[in-house]
């Protein structure tokens, strides 16, 4: 039996998994169900019978020995992802805002232009008079 290689393996690769993914895979082949530890404990019925509660008890003494190791490093995998993904999600509120466009023209101020743009297209020219007309140009210097 290589119960101390098997364990040092999987603390070397539960070490250097880079994601929490490459650290289910070591999980996967360390400790699922056709996994290092499992062979190791169908394995038992070769070792002889006075022999086999020692040999599983340190069978199941490393595997829980490894579940706990990767379990530290899933944690701390976990909370370097979430770190990073806060730091990558990160909002400056220093930055000024995005700013919005309210509003637009009138419609009768948008018929007036459209109606300006087909006079002028014909060849007339647009004149700017006074908003508010007196008495005087309206009545007196008509006579009236």
């Amino acid at each position: 039996m290589d119960l101390k290689k098997i364990t040092d393996c999987a603390k070397a690769a539960a070490g250097s998994a880079g994601t929490l993914k490459e650290l289910g895979e070591v999980r996967v082949r360390y400790l699922g169900k056709n996994g290092e530890f499992a062979s190791l404990m169908k394995s038992l019925k070769d070792v002889p019978p006075e022999d086999r509660p020692k040999v599983g008890k340190l069978v199941n003494d490393a595997k829980e020995e490894t579940e706990a190791l990767i379990s530290a490093f899933e944690k701390a995998l976990s909370e370097r992802e979430l770190k990073e993904k806060i730091k990558a999600e990160a909002i400056d509120i220093t930055l000024p805002g995005k700013k919005r466009e309210y509003g637009s023209l009138h419609p009768v101020t948008l018929v007036i232009n459209e109606i300006s743009d087909i006079f002028i297209g014909l060849g007339f020219e647009v004149k700017e008079g006074p908003e508010i007309e007196t008495d005087l140009f309206n009545f007196e210097m008509l006579n009236m």
